[in-house]
């Protein structure tokens, strides 16, 4: 979380000191810095501070203080250990002034310059409001109260998704217009109106409804019904309302009574990320509604809808500028799975020594940190040669030099590093970690004092994920000319977004019908295997009754809030519809394996003794994702590359070969090797090895199995001949997708490497080496 700065107040009581400021930047989150311009008049002896930080409520009005400290100024710049908070602030305010920080303060001209909010330490105890932080600097000796200054800032900002509007009259006219839709800070929404004739009554209905992870909207938090005629002429009749009814009309040319004439009117420049956010509110995605009608005209006007998230900054970064410049951002800040976190860094001088500080705090409900659950530190010279030292650190180091730059031995150079795209769900977390929110310190310390270079503070929540089916292809049959249905799937390459929607048209009346679901597992071959699950129902007795299958009624619920189809037998002629059936969120048992699945459903009519339908949804709960490849040749006249396209996405990762073979190839034997990769990234013994003649194996290939998944698919990508010997020319492999090949389902959920190694037995030469690192993914969604 970062504080930003909206408004500075501040009153002068004595001659003693003049106080000037600028604040630059004033819009940005990120760059908002303040510059201080402070004359001393005369000589100041003794200076006391009274620090007050105040949450400040959805209306506007400040609370009680939450923290107060009264120090005296001239006895802590002597020792400023007294204070751990206010030496924090303090410390940083040392490297931006040109004041001689001691007692007694001479007359003269002094500046604090290039104060950026973003950087001051927040303590994790201060609520994530709006507050108001007070400053009253006095004189003991004199009695006298000097400056009194106030910074009112603020935490929490909106971020709008999508307008919607429906106009249900002729009286209102309106559009709009969404400025810097990507940005979180300087988003902005201009909205003309035209009115049509004279409004004499106005009713408002607002409503703040939370958005569920899986897009559900919720009930409303927020309710209110207004007269909007009398509550402009008693604005402090709803104080929720008053505090977005005072923005707007700062904004606005409409007029602010009734009756309202017509003409054309305009909202300009309404910035969501300056309106005011109550505390109270849950930090998900919400719909605000806001519905005008005539209540004495008993008419609808105008249906707004406003699509939107509240957003907070969860990271906190500090270095010290005399050793380093560094910078850091977080892209996906909305998304449970893909929140990528990149730090770029710039040295300027080396380090002969390095220390490094972890610690791991648990968040209470009121927002206190709670005592450390884990803490390490470790000598980072020490541990880059060796890495196995500490398991915990190793996990976070092991995330943090995928894609980065960063230094591998001591002394660390100067010059720029980085560390990119560590994504925070590929960090192994211990398993006593408890689900709660949490606050992650990374600090770094150089030389025999210890100096600060980095303070890292990352914010976050443990999250409980379930397991997400990714469809493949759906199969229909009908068998009773009364009865058809077509599917289509959406989203095929996204496995978080893919939706399946259907078209039922009955022609005859269906007074019975039975229905037999069946669970398979997928064998290495492609058949089905014993079946893993059956149920069997009477349809219309379990419409009636859904809670008499508590599996098939987990399903049946959702199924039912996104169809319209008969809720009870018989079932009436008509079509019937399924829509935006999206696939993660409906649950999966834990007891199923994590393999590729088919699930069968009969829909049967017993009194006619016949089967009505079929339909099978082919998927899989485990997908292949590759992470590097080595393909090379070890003779003259094979040469070889490889092309790794789109391999930071998990549907659409594809690799590309290509080979030129000068002289015939005319026995070649294959050695196949699996092996899992453990958390350190030592490879195990091959969980399997194989031995093939190829040639051989080309003419016979059910000779093996396990080789046959691999060759059949490849097959269909090549133009590889089918029989030796492989005359020379150029040959390819195109467009091979790790996420289609089939999981067996003995297979390990673990890194991998899978070696294909070709020899020539006559020779006794390896004549190609193809290596594919790799692991496998749990497609997952939040619980």
């Amino acid at each position: 979380t970062v504080a930003f700065v909206r408004k500075i107040e501040y009153r002068k009581h004595s001659s003693t000191l003049d106080v000037s400021f600028g604040i630059n930047y004033p819009k940005s989150y990120t760059n908002q810095s303040i510059d201080f311009l402070l004359d001393v008049n005369r000589k100041v002896k003794d200076l006391r501070l009274q620090f007050l930080y105040h949450p400040i409520t959805a209306n506007g009005t400040v609370q009680h203080a939450v923290f107060k400290r009264g120090i005296d100024v001239c006895s802590f710049m002597r020792n400023t250990r007294t204070d751990r908070f206010l030496k924090s602030i303090y410390d940083y305010a040392t490297t931006h002034t040109n004041m001689t920080l001691k007692c007694p303060i001479y007359p003269g001209s002094y500046k604090f310059w290039d104060i950026r909010p973003s950087d001051a330490p927040l303590p994790s105890f201060l609520p994530n409001v709006d507050s108001m932080l007070q400053f009253i600097y006095h004189s003991q000796v004199r009695e006298e109260k000097i400056l009194d200054v106030k910074v009112l800032a603020q935490l929490t900002v909106a971020f709008i998704k999508k307008i919607e509007y429906r106009k249900h009259s002729s009286t209102f006219n309106m559009s709009f217009e969404l400025n810097n839709p990507k940005s979180v800070t300087n988003q902005s929404i201009d909205v003309f109106v035209d009115i049509n004739r004279k409004v004499k009554d106005l009713r408002l209905q607002f409503l703040y409804h939370p958005i569920a992870a899986n897009g559900t909207v919720q009930q409303a938090v927020i309710r209110r019904g207004i007269d909007l005629c009398f509550f402009m002429r008693n604005t402090r009749s709803d104080r929720l309302i008053k505090s977005l009814y005072d923005y707007v009309m700062a904004h606005t040319d409409i007029p602010l009574k009734c009756p309202l004439y017509p003409g054309s009117y305009m909202i300009w420049d309404i910035r969501p990320a300056d309106a005011p956010v109550p505390s109270f509110l849950p930090n998900v995605d919400f719909l605000l509604e806001l519905i005008y009608h005539s209540e004495v005209r008993a008419e609808k006007m105008l249906d707004v809808k406003v699509h939107a998230r509240l957003v907070r900054f969860r990271i906190v970064l500090k270095h010290n500028s005399k050793i380093l410049n560094m910078s850091c951002t977080l892209d996906n800040i909305d998304s449970i799975t893909n929140q990528r976190v990149t730090f770029e860094m710039d040295m300027f001088r080396e380090l002969k020594d390095m220390k490094a500080n972890f610690s791991y705090y648990v968040i209470g409900l009121d927002g206190y940190a709670l005592n450390h659950i884990m803490t390490r530190t470790v000598d980072v010279c020490a541990f880059v040669k060796r890495p196995t030292m500490d398991r915990f650190v190793k996990n976070i180091y092991d995330q943090m030099k995928r894609d980065s730059r960063i230094p591998t031995k001591c002394p660390i150079p100067k010059g720029p590093f980085y560390i990119r795209n560590v994504a925070p769900t590929s960090v192994r977390l211990p398993g006593f970690f408890p689900e709660s929110s949490f606050a992650f310190d990374n600090n770094y310390f150089t030389g025999i004092n210890s100096e600060p270079m980095v303070e890292c503070r990352f914010y976050g929540k443990l999250t409980r994920v379930r397991l997400v089916a990714v469809g493949t292809k759906v199969e229909s049959r009908c068998y009773n000319k009364h009865l058809n249905i077509t599917c289509e799937f959406h989203q095929l390459h996204s496995p978080l977004n893919q939706t399946l929607e259907c078209d039922v048209v009955i022609t005859r009346e269906i007074k019975d019908m039975k229905l037999i679901v069946k669970y398979y597992v997928i064998t290495l071959n492609g058949l089905a295997q014993t079946i893993l699950l059956k149920r069997t129902l009477d349809l219309c007795f379990f419409l009636r009754n859904p809670r008499s299958d508590r599996l098939i009624n987990t399903i049946y619920n959702y199924l039912r809030e996104r169809s319209s189809l008969p809720l009870r037998c018989p079932m009436a002629v008509g079509n019937y519809y399924i829509r935006n059936l999206k696939l993660s969120d409906v649950p999966i048992p834990t007891f199923l394996p994590e393999a590729d699945f088919l699930l069968e459903e009969v829909f049967r009519s017993e009194v006619k003794h016949e089967t009505l339908l079929e339909f099978r949804f082919h998927g899989k709960l485990l997908i292949p994702y590759g992470t590097k490849v080595e393909f090379r040749s070890k003779v003259k006249h094979i040469q070889v590359s490889t092309t790794f396209h789109r391999r930071d996405s998990t549907m659409d990762q594809t690799l590309d070969m290509y080979l030129n073979i000068t002289s015939p190839l005319r026995e070649i034997k294959l050695q196949f090797n699996y092996y899992p990769i453990t958390d350190n990234n030592t490879v195990r013994t091959a969980l399997f090895k194989r031995m093939v003649d190829l040639c051989f194996y080309i003419q016979h290939p059910n000779s093996d199995r396990l080789v046959k998944i691999v060759y059949d698919y490849v097959r269909e990508h090549t133009n590889l001949p089918h029989k030796c010997p492989i005359g020379a020319g150029n040959y390819y492999v195109r467009n091979v997708k790790p996420s289609d090949f089939p999981v067996p389902g003995f297979i390990p959920e673990s890194e991998f490497m899978m070696e294909l190694i070709y020899r020539n037995e006559v020779r006794r030469e390896v004549m190609l080496e193809f290596r594919f690192y790799g692991k496998f993914i749990r497609m997952l969604g939040v619980l």
